[in-house]
């Protein structure tokens, strides 16, 4: 949420009415220019090589830790405990 004093308010609403586009919109594009982006383009990050290995380890990992949790219940309930 954004505060501003009327006249502000009232200057930035008359510069977005001038470039036909919302004040939202006007405001967002001046952070963003300021901040040194664009907001119509996005910046794709990159995925690092390793990244996929590592979601399918995490998922075979997961796996099998709930197969041997399954066994041992399996085992321990046959054995009565």
């Amino acid at each position: 949420m954004l505060r501003m004093s009327q006249s502000l308010h009232a200057e930035l609403a008359q510069a977005a009415e001038n470039e036909e586009i919302s004040l939202n919109r006007y405001i967002t594009n001046a952070l963003s220019s300021a901040m040194g982006r664009h907001s119509d383009e996005v910046r794709a990050q990159p995925v690092p090589r390793w990244l996929p290995g590592a979601i399918v380890l995490g998922i075979v990992v997961t796996v099998a830790a709930t197969i041997l949790a399954i066994v041992l219940l399996v085992l321990a309930w046959q054995n009565g405990w």
